[in-house]
């Protein structure tokens, strides 16, 4: 080793590139998931478990911090500057007392807010903002009696300060890498300004806290009413797990579904607005049957037999009111009962109105039909149904995603239906910090990521150690012969030279394993710094994992030891540089990887560009091989006895090609892979999404008028479960990934027979952010989706796409629509986003968002290709050094040249015209072989070659090898020619 100790530094500083990179690449991996468990974990800060509801619960449920969590639109009023889809927190002393911070809690009319918050507002203390939510209600909005004219509401404040992360500023119960936009605000001011005096949404816990629930909740913790033995929802609707549990702990109990008509009509004559209720009664023989209460019968003058119409509205899901009429044929008459009046549920606007002129629906109202008999009706009866039809003939009418019951008349007491019902199914238990640990193993593993990076980085030091191992064996041939004849064996030998190898090996290794350090500083700065934009986060920082270098360490020793077992398989009965491929072989070989590489083509993906690459590079160094070992090639000038020299050792003369090739493979393909700009992309020109649901239809003329709408334009509308962001934004794993349900026309979907929803998401989605693929299932709330479609470079990769009708199905708390894709003029954003600024409408082009997607994409990329060339730096480095090595084993063969007539003008041409060729050998290799190899990819994107890449990656290339040819002609001509003359005599 000491006598050999320059063959063996270069080597081992090979290796330890190798290892450095390697056990680099797998502690940036540990690094990044490192920095994103601390950040979800400062974020949730003594958070373990969170109590949720759809709708809301007493706050002394769980008293130790309660708060209110919503979606809101916050504008600052003086410069008019907004932000949507803000983490609002109404919160009290108790908030931050729980986490064990010391922040004063925000007064009557002040607002703290987070710094990202603040930042993009440009808002400072004592600025006055506007903060606006969607309005809290029990009753479903797109249901009859939910309010869609006034879906949120406007709280005024001024702004006191800007609460730290370190303060909880930016705490979230989701987990996300960029700044959380957060506003909080005072818990009593907010409880009465939404109505919810003494109600909250979330409750955040220590411990688990289901014991606790299920011991202290009360019926109005789940919304329950019991009056005179009726059970009602505030929602006006029961769900089916609800009316399910009632029905076993009282077997008798009787469903109703109490529905509001228009009309109730007989032969032209009719009574306005009733309530008629569906339910099981013995005088209903048939679902076609109906009877009427005894003042209703008289008012029609209706006998048995009459055919009895009934007029009503629905709301559709599309977004708009319609009418509909049934008929029933009259099977007799019923007496008005006390308990009749218990039938109809609570109607905002209604039930509590003195007379029916007073009434205040939330859907149009003719009052010039009523009459003094209806209004004396009402002072006597009120809400006491006017006719009754069976249960199912009016659940077919009537019924929608909240459900088909409206209430229960039942014998339990309310301590009997308390223990019947499980207030688990309505609210969630959720160990919120459990999950955020299992996101922040994220969606991409940077350390697997940075290996594939790195990986002809790491070939290409490899190479150059396997290249400098294969000098020291070739300056060393003679000194093999003299051991052999001095009587050691072939085993011996190779002992001796693996034991020198091996120490070489570690040294490189354990060296590796320091630099190590440095590389993943590096890495991490660049992700930090020049690319951001795979991250989007600047909070990452680098963390020492043990386990991580000694992976890497172990893992670069193996291959560096192959690469020594390899070299050392040439120590035989033959010399080290001779060969037993013939060049025949070798074309026979180099044609069979072609053919190989030819039948992946078409298979397309990451796999088969990475397979077609290795054959066909495989095939053109074989083949390469094969020309360099011929030796029946004319020489007819000094250029072609320069390209001779290069057949002199060929092993040497195809890994020096290999080390350009691979790196020029590596940048030309990659460049293949960019996204461009969308700008001209067919489709909707806009993509929006609101903060407040909107539930009228913008296609259609009561639409715009409602909404204020003058711009012409043509909207898709989908609704929206939120959840986690599903794309390449976001480096968390999604545990909970947002929904969207598109309509049946834009995207078709195959029902299942499995009883799952299919579904359809974006390619780059299912592979490298949820880890799927085609056919797999996933559980999102209850609901269990299929995969069963891919979408190409879509502008929904945050989400997963349903059909509407299955989604209304599977998450029926879910209402309006909140997605939109939008056609209309260029620079109609603006006017869109203020026509409905109440509705905190943000309106990007489409172009814009794939863009985004996009530039994550090709900020990998870019990585990719600094770390290829970092590969084709060492590729050119040990080109450097092999014409240099050329040039000094060759002195004394140079010197006689030059002593028979050959000048140094001559010797020039012959060393230029063999670097030439190894560069060009490499170049020309590394950009056919990309080219072929993405050309799947060119095709499917309808793109080109990166020609501008290739250009510029030859220039500097050719202007590297000229200045190492260069430096080799120097030191040829310089060399003494005497003392050569007389080492070769």
């Amino acid at each position: 080793m000491r006598h050999h100790w320059r063959t063996n530094a270069a080597a081992a500083a090979g290796l330890a590139i190798a290892v450095a990179v390697l056990a680099g690449a797998f502690n940036v991996g540990e690094s990044v998931r490192a920095s994103l468990r601390e950040l979800a974990v400062a974020r949730l800060g003594a958070t373990q478990f969170a109590v949720t509801s759809d709708t809301s619960f007493r706050e002394e449920l769980l008293p130790e911090a309660p708060l209110i969590a919503l979606e809101a639109v916050v504008t600052h009023d003086g410069s008019g500057r907004r932000a949507s889809r803000v983490a609002l927190y109404a919160v009290d002393e108790r908030f931050w007392r729980f986490h064990d911070k010391t922040v004063a809690p925000p007064g009557r009319n002040q607002f703290l807010l987070s710094d990202a918050l603040a930042s993009e507002l440009g808002a400072k203390a004592g600025d006055n903002l506007l903060v606006r939510v969607p309005r809290a209600s029990e009753i479903p909005t797109e249901s009859l009696h939910g309010k869609k004219d006034d879906p949120g509401r406007t709280v005024r404040g001024t702004m006191r300060e800007v609460v730290t992360r370190a303060a909880m500023g930016e705490f979230s119960l989701r987990p996300q890498q960029g700044g959380v936009r957060a506003v909080f605000v005072n818990l009593a001011r907010f409880q009465r300004d939404l109505e919810m005096d003494g109600r909250v949404n979330v409750a955040l816990a220590k411990s688990n806290p289901t014991e606790s629930v299920r011991a202290k909740f009360q019926l109005e913790d789940v919304a329950l009413r019991l009056k005179d033995g009726f059970v009602s929802h505030e929602s006006m609707m029961l769900d089916d797990a609800t009316v399910a549990a009632i029905q076993r702990a009282d077997p008798q109990a009787q469903a109703a579904f109490t529905y509001l008509a228009n009309t109730i009509r007989r032969n032209g004559k009719e009574i306005p607005y009733s309530v008629v209720t569906a339910m099981d009664l013995p005088d209903l023989a048939s679902d076609g049957d109906i009877v009427l209460n005894e003042w209703a019968a008289r008012d029609l003058e209706a006998k048995p037999g009459d055919l009895i119409e009934i007029e009503y509205y629905l709301w559709d899901p599309t977004g708009r009111l319609v009418t509909k009429v049934a008929s029933f044929r009259n099977s007799g008459t019923v007496k008005i009962e006390e308990w009749h009046r218990n039938l109809a549920p609570e109607y905002p606007g209604i039930s509590d109105a003195p007379t029916i002129s007073d009434w205040e629906p939330p859907f149009p109202m003719d009052l010039g039909r009523i009459r003094p008999a209806d209004e004396e009706y009402w002072n006597q009866h009120r809400a006491t149904p006017k006719a009754f039809v069976r249960l199912y003939a009016g659940q077919k009418l009537w019924r929608s995603r909240y459900g088909a019951v409206t209430g229960m008349r039942t014998s339990l007491t309310p301590e009997r239906l308390r223990a019947a019902v499980n207030p688990l199914t309505l609210l969630q238990v959720q160990d919120v910090r459990t999950a955020a640990l299992d996101a922040s193993k994220g969606a991409t593993d940077f350390g697997e990521y940075f290996v594939y990076f790195s990986f002809f980085l790491v070939v290409s030091a490899l190479l150059l150690a396997a290249m400098f191992f294969r000098f020291g064996l070739e300056q060393r041939a003679g000194e093999i012969a003299t051991l052999r004849s001095l009587g050691w064996s072939i085993a011996g030998i190779r002992r001796l030279m693996l034991t020198e190898a091996a120490a070489v090996a570690i040294t490189g290794s354990l060296l590796g394993s320091i630099l190590a350090f440095a590389y993943s500083q590096f890495v991490i700065f660049g992700l930090r710094t020049w690319w951001v934009d795979a991250v989007g986060t600047r909070d990452l920082y680098m963390v020492f994992s043990p386990l991580s270098i000694a992976v890497g360490v172990g893992a670069g020793l193996l291959m560096a030891l192959l690469v020594v077992v390899g070299s050392l398989r040439a120590v035989g009965k033959q010399a080290p540089r001779q060969s037993a491929l013939r060049p025949t072989k070798a074309a026979r070989y180099a044609l069979m990887l072609v053919i190989a590489a030819v039948a992946m083509l078409p298979l397309g993906g990451a796999g088969a560009f990475f397979g077609v690459g290795a054959l066909l590079l495989a095939a053109a160094l074989t083949w390469l091989y094969g020309r360099l070992k011929r030796r029946n090639a004319a020489v007819n000038s000094i250029p072609t006895l320069g390209l001779r020299y290069s057949g002199r050792r060929p092993g040497r003369a195809v890994l020096s090609i290999a080390l350009i090739a691979s790196a020029t493979f590596l940048i030309v393909a990659i460049d293949s892979f960019r996204r461009g700009s969308h700008e001209n992309a067919a489709g909707p020109r806009f993509f929006a999404e609101s903060a407040i649901p909107i539930y009228y239809n913008p296609n259609t003329q009561q639409g715009r008028e409602t909404l204020n709408l003058e711009v012409q334009s043509t909207w898709i509308p989908f609704r929206l479960r939120p959840g986690d962001d599903a794309s390449c934004l976001n480096l968390y794993q999604p545990q909970n990934p947002r929904v969207i349900g598109a309509p049946s026309w834009w995207l078709e979907f195959k029902p299942q027979n499995d009883g799952t929803i299919p579904a359809a998401v974006d390619a780059n989605t299912l592979q490298y952010a949820l880890h799927k693929k085609l056919g797999d299932v996933i559980t999102v709330g209850n609901a269990r989706l299929k995969f069963t479609q891919v979408l190409r470079d879509s502008v929904f990769q945050s989400e997963i796409v349903i059909n509407d009708v299955d989604f209304q199905r599977a998450f029926p708390e879910e209402q309006g629509f909140r997605v939109f894709l939008i056609d209309a003029a260029p620079g109609a954003d603006a006017q869109l986003e203020k026509s409905l600024a109440d509705y905190g409408l943000d309106v990007t082009l489409t172009a814009d968002r794939i863009a985004a997607f996009h530039r994550v994409e090709n900020t990998y990329l870019s990585t990719f290709q600094a770390l290829g060339a970092l590969g084709l730096i060492l590729g050119t480095a040990g080109l450097a050094a092999v014409l240099l090595r050329n040039v000094l084993e060759r002195r004394r063969e140079l010197a006689l040249l030059r002593a028979t007539g050959f000048n140094t003008a001559h010797l020039s041409k012959m060393i230029l015209a063999e670097n030439i060729f190894l560069l060009a050998a490499g170049l020309l290799a590394g950009i056919v072989c990309a080219s072929i190899a993405v050309l799947p990819t060119v095709i499917q994107r309808g793109g080109s070659l990166p020609w501008l890449t290739i250009l510029l990656l030859s220039a500097g290339v050719a202007i590297v090898g000229l200045a190492s040819s260069w430096l080799a002609v120097r030191v040829a001509v310089r060399s003494p020619l005497l003392s050569a003359l007389r080492s070769e005599a």
